[in-house]
Parts: C-alpha cells; sequence; structure tokens
C-alpha cells in the first residue's frame, strides 16, 4: 500500500499547487462531439459488449450495492457507464457522464486518471479523494493494455460505490473481472479465427459438406452440397437435416446406428432428370468422452469424371468394333462388288426372261441394301474425313427439317425450331455429316413416337460453343438401355442394327465435339450436341 498512498499523496500535492478548491466539484460541461464519441465506442465496442456481460452478473452478485461501472478509454473519455440509477444520477449531476474526460487537471486525484498515468490499479477511499464532496464514495479502477497483436487497445475498467458499501475485496474483484474480460475476448477471437477459417475452409472447396448437431439440426451446409441437395443453405441451416432429402437417409444412419459410410458411389436425379453422380461419405461427430456429437457428410461429385470414363470406354468399344466392322466389311465388298457387276450385266441381256428380269431386280435391291449396310459398317468404323468449310448453322437447320418434313407429315410429327443465337452464326464443319447426325437424331426420336408427338429443336451459344439440342416426348430410355445408347449393333427396335448413334458419335469425335443426352421414361429424350466454335 505505500506505494498506492505515495501515488495519492503526489497526486492531492500537485492538485493543490494547480489551485483547485477542495470544497467545490469543478462542473464538467466539456463533451465529446456525437461523431467523435461514435468513432471511440466503436474502436471498444467488443471490449464493452464482454464486460456488459461480467459486469451486470456482478451487480447482480453484490445483491442491491449501489454500483457504477465505467468503462474509459486510453485518455480517461467515459465510454460506457451502467449501474445504479441513483448513484448514476448524482454523477451526472456533476457531470460525470459518457463523452467526458476524466483528468487530474479538472476533477483533482482519481482513480481513473491515476491508473492510466502509472498503469497500476488504484483505489481512493473517501478521504483519498482531493474534493471534499466526494469523502461519501469510494472508486477502484483497473488499467488494461492489448499487446499490438491483439489489437494494442487501452483504457481503464472502474467501479464506483458509496464509502459504506466499500469493501477491501473490491479492487481484487474488479481486477478478477478485468481479466477475465481480456481471457473471453482473446477466447471470442480464437473462436472467430477458427470459425473464419473453418467457413473459409467448408466453402473453398469442391466438396459438399453438411455438418448436423446430435439431434440432427443443420449446422453448415455449403454450396456444393447445396448444388447436389438442390436446397439453398439459408433454407437449410437451423433446421432438420431431413430437409436435405437427397442426403437425409446417410445421415440418419450415421445420428442413429453410429454407421461410418466411406466412399459409396450414389447417382442422385436433379429437378432436371439430369443424374448426378458422387462419392459420398458419412461419419458420426463424437465428442471427447465417447459421445454422439452430431454428424459430418462429404459428397464429392464425379460425373465429370464418370462421363469422361465412359467417354473412353465407348471410344475403346467402337475403336475395337470398328476394326472388326471394317475387316468384315472389307471381306464383304469385294466379292460383292463382283456380284453387283454381273447382276447388272444379267440386266442388260436382251434373251432374259421375265421372271428372271424380275428376279435379278430383286437381287440388285437386296444387294444394294447390303451395300448400304457395308458402308455403315465403314463409316461407323472410320468415318471419312470432314470436308470442313464454312457453314451457316441456322440455315442448315432450316434445310435439315425441310429434308425431314415429309417423313414427319407421315409419322405425325410437329418439328418446332427455335434459335436462340445470332441467326448469321457461322461454323467450319462438313455441312453434310452434321446433317447426317441430325437426321438420324430425328429418325430416332420419330420412331420413339409410334403415335405421332412433338419434337423442339434449339440452336444456342454458351461458353463460346454451339448448342443444337434435339428434345422429343416419346417413350424415353431406360437406365440400362441409356448405359448402351452409343455401343454399336445394340438396338431396341425392331429393326436397325444400331448403328446411328454410334455413327453420329464418331463423326462429332471427328468434328472436335460432344454428343450427350438426358432421358426419362415416358416423358422423352433430349439430346445435346456441342460443336467448337473455331
Amino acid at each position: 500500500m505505500n506505494r498506492t498512498n505515495n501515488i495519492i499523496h503526489e497526486s492531492k500535492q500537485r492538485c493543490f499547487e494547480r489551485g483547485l478548491r477542495r470544497d467545490v466539484i469543478p462542473a464538467l460541461i466539456e463533451k465529446l462531439g456525437e461523431t467523435e464519441l461514435r468513432n471511440r465506442k466503436q474502436k471498444y465496442e467488443e471490449y464493452f459488449t464482454v464486460m456488459k456481460t461480467f459486469g451486470e452478473s456482478t451487480i447482480r452478485d453484490l445483491n442491491g450495492t449501489p454500483v457504477v461501472i465505467f468503462l474509459t478509454d486510453n485518455e480517461g473519455t467515459v465510454l460506457e457507464c451502467f449501474g445504479d440509477e441513483n448513484l448514476s444520477g448524482e454523477l451526472d449531476e456533476i457531470g460525470i457522464t459518457v463523452g467526458i474526460q476524466i483528468s487530474e487537471e479538472e476533477m483533482g486525484t482519481n482513480a481513473i486518471s491515476l491508473a492510466l498515468m502509472h498503469h497500476h490499479s488504484i483505489q481512493l477511499i473517501g478521504d483519498d479523494h482531493y474534493h471534499l464532496p466526494l469523502r461519501g464514495v469510494a472508486c477502484y479502477c483497473v488499467p488494461f493494455l492489448f499487446p499490438p497483436e491483439r489489437g494494442g487497445l487501452s483504457g481503464t475498467l472502474a467501479m464506483m460505490t458509496t464509502t459504506d458499501h466499500h469493501s477491501p475485496y473490491a479492487l481484487a474483484l474488479l481486477s478478477n473481472m478485468a481479466e477475465a474480460i481480456e481471457r473471453e475476448i482473446a477466447l471470442n477471437r480464437r473462436h472467430r479465427y477458427q470459425y473464419l477459417l473453418n467457413h473459409l475452409i467448408i466453402h473453398s472447396v469442391n466438396s459438399g459438406i453438411v455438418v448436423t448437431d446430435r439431434d440432427g439440426i443443420v449446422i453448415e451446409l455449403n454450396e456444393a452440397a447445396g448444388r447436389v441437395a438442390e436446397v439453398d443453405r439459408a433454407q437449410v441451416i437451423g433446421r432438420p437435416y431431413t430437409v436435405a432429402k437427397a442426403f437425409a437417409p446417410f445421415i440418419r444412419q450415421s445420428l442413429d446406428e453410429q454407421l461410418l459410410i466411406e466412399n459409396k458411389e450414389c447417382v442422385f436425379t436433379m429437378a432436371d432428370h439430369s443424374k448426378r453422380i458422387c462419392l459420398l461419405d458419412s461419419v458420426p461427430i463424437m465428442d471427447e468422452l465417447g459421445f454422439l456429437a452430431g454428424a459430418y457428410l462429404q459428397v464429392r461429385d464425379i460425373t465429370e469424371r464418370a462421363e469422361l470414363e465412359n467417354q473412353i470406354l465407348t471410344y475403346e468399344k467402337l475403336s475395337a468394333i470398328g476394326k472388326l466392322a471394317a475387316g468384315v466389311a472389307h471381306e464383304i465388298r469385294n466379292p460383292l462388288t463382283t456380284i453387283m457387276g454381273f447382276i447388272q450385266m444379267l440386266k442388260k441381256r436382251d434373251d432374259l426372261h421375265e421372271s428372271s428380269a424380275r428376279y435379278v431386280s430383286i437381287m440388285q435391291s437386296e444387294l444394294q441394301d447390303l451395300n448400304r449396310l457395308v458402308s455403315d459398317f465403314v463409316m461407323m468404323a472410320k468415318p471419312s474425313p470432314p470436308q470442313k468449310k464454312s457453314v451457316n448453322m441456322n440455315q442448315l437447320m432450316k434445310d435439315t427439317i425441310l429434308f425431314m418434313s415429309s417423313q414427319a407429315k407421315l409419322t405425325n410429327t410437329v418439328l418446332r425450331y427455335e434459335q436462340e443465337t445470332d441467326a448469321s452464326v457461322e461454323l467450319v464443319v462438313d455441312g453434310a455429316q452434321i446433317k447426317q447426325v441430325l437426321i438420324n437424331l430425328l429418325q430416332n426420336a420419330m420412331e420413339a413416337m409410334p403415335d405421332g408427338g412433338n419434337i423442339r429443336l434449339r440452336l444456342l451459344h454458351s461458353n463460346g460453343a454451339v448448342i443444337i439440342k434435339v428434345a422429343d416426348n416419346g417413350k424415353g430410355m431406360s437406365e440400362s438401355q441409356a448405359k448402351d445408347a452409343f455401343t454399336p449393333f445394340v438396338t431396341t427396335k425392331e429393326t436397325g442394327l444400331g448403328l446411328g448413334l454410334s455413327i453420329c458419335y464418331r463423326i462429332l469425335e471427328a468434328h472436335g465435339g460432344k454428343i450427350s443426352f438426358k432421358s426419362v421414361v415416358n416423358e422423352g429424350t433430349e439430346f445435346t450436341i456441342e460443336l467448337p466454335n473455331e
């Protein structure tokens, strides 16, 4: 206490030398302007928020003791004060309120100025104050200073009561409160940092992530998971996991059965009937005591990888079958050409009997069909190199529709063309081959609608490519049928050999393009052609 007594004595001596009257407390009237006060309070907002919680708890624990708690900045300016209304009213009368600077020059010996001056906890009880009217109050003040890495914030935490309620433990209580506030702020900052770090990790990864508590309430769901489950994060957070229907069965197993699910391949059907192929993990979260704390689900969209693998498999199948078909076609075409030549010579003979001539015509027709089949084999095995030139795609679409219009009328099919891009769009392609692809797709669409229907064709731009879409409202394809759609010699029709889509695939591959489709049984099929806009 000797140091504190010396500090108080030296302060009173300075006040005496300044000529301050002891019997009157000078009225404090100069306050910070609203803007300046608001700016200063913002710097201490975090401290005050925590201080208010601890301060109100302390006031309740003191059970009716008249107490006012202050927060000041490093210049002694009162930024916040709260507590006993009667004591606060008395302080207002002498001008001690928010926005007032407490200084030794005006207020005489006071705990706030001394704590800031000496960086030391101070208490002034009754006569320790310079001004006689303050003999009835006890003031306690603890300075605080945060290191630069924690913001460098400094100021004081002060408490005032009457001398009747002074306790030798009051300053220790205030010091403990200041330390608790600093620890709480440090903990809050660590939590905030951890939250920001977790938030950054969760929302920057490509994998979808869902986290629930032990009651199944969603506490985190990132954008990638929202895309797969087709839910909005804001509508899911704080609600039961069942709102994310796609993931609900897996989360339920982790919560109810504490089941560990790893690398499970799942196929999710989107609202637009497209498929997303994902690898899914779902694990229960256990606390340090081994009790269930929640569930963690991670989903990785491997649709593009699966499609690429399918394309590679399709290419390998086409390549293998193509080599076989090319060899067979070559072996057939040589004798076929000879036979067709002899048939042509027979037809020119004048002595050919009428019935024989009819048989020769039938043979010639069948041989021509066989020759076309061989040509399809060759096309599927190795399409002719594209003879590329600039083609107006809009005109190509119209020409193809005109070519197919008569067949459309015969099958009671309505062809609708929608152009969603510039009418003058030009592509360097083999127009005849692209037209053949469109004809194949239109023929397939008509055959999928034996009782007639609608075919919608669209031409549009997307990401620097020209997109052609051909959609029908026919019987669609099952998953097993769709899986083998581009495989040669696989067909669901009573006629044909199943080479049409294989040929389309090879033609577009030669153009550096792509072909894909989505199909729903009894609803229809939509093929998408993507051609690079070179």
